[in-house]
């Protein structure tokens, strides 16, 4: 794993849980194939159980707020210390207290700039993480402890991904509908520079573009968000005039 810190003068409040039901998430992109993606970290649940299996060549999970990237980071931390298979039952057997030890233990090994933000793993947060694992299979977390190496954290905004991309896939959850740094509302002209040609963006959030084609939606059973699939297609070509007009006869 890498840590990557672009606007350190930059934070704001970021989230620690995902809440965005990522098996939900899981089966929007089921079937799909993918090189490079890049997405919001948030609590880390998306980049880590969604995203990261599916990335042959790695995944960038993005943040504006340092406290979601640290409670990534010691996500990432806790499978690959306690294996996928230990770090599952802890969370379905409710051993909270092994958790929050261990979490304790590895704080040490998060980068600096992020230890400060990691207070969050106590009794009453893991509790709280586990419904936003429930469901993940033990395949899919033996694909994420395999590829924890491909995974870099990085601090700063989507725009910032623009030297890093184009990507396959690219997760935004809803953050079309906060602005960044910039005091700016992204839309869809700014999101398609990263996004590779056929490519696909995973949102909550309406993003509306011409080359931008809703492929399904499902909508959320605990928060009735609207989880949704687009794809990146040809823009529509439209006949010049010239070629629309009329024929005449003399």
């Amino acid at each position: 794993m890498r840590f990557e810190d672009r606007h350190a003068q930059h934070n704001v409040t970021g989230y620690t849980l995902t809440n965005e039901e990522p098996y939900l998430h899981r089966k929007l992109i089921r079937g799909l194939k993918f090189k490079k993606i890049a997405g919001i970290a948030s609590g880390g649940e998306i980049p880590l159980t969604v995203l990261l299996p599916k990335a042959t060549d790695g995944v960038i999970a993005i943040d504006h707020g340092y406290n979601a990237l640290a409670t990534t980071y010691m996500k990432a931390l806790l499978i690959k210390e306690l294996g996928p298979a230990v770090f599952s039952k802890h969370l379905e057997e409710a051993n909270y207290d092994e958790l929050v030890a261990m979490a304790r233990k590895l704080r040490d090994q998060l980068p600096d700039r992020l230890k400060v933000y990691c207070s969050s793993f106590d009794r009453n947060y893991i509790s709280s993480i586990r419904r936003e694992w429930h469901g993940t299979s033990s395949s899919t977390l033996e694909a994420t402890h395999r590829k924890l190496e491909k995974l870099t954290l990085l601090h700063g905004d989507l725009t910032d991904l623009r030297e890093y991309g184009p990507f396959d896939l690219l997760y935004t959850s809803n953050a079309t509908e906060h602005s960044n740094r910039d005091k700016k509302y992204l839309k869809g002209t700014d999101l398609l520079p990263l996004l590779k040609p056929n490519g696909y963006i995973l949102t909550t959030a309406p993003i509306v573009h011409p080359e931008l084609k809703t492929i399904k939606t499902i909508v959320g059973i605990r928060t009735q968000w609207p989880h949704t699939l687009i794809k990146r297609v040809k823009p529509t070509s439209v006949p010049s005039a010239t070629n629309t007009a009329p024929a005449t006869t003399a």
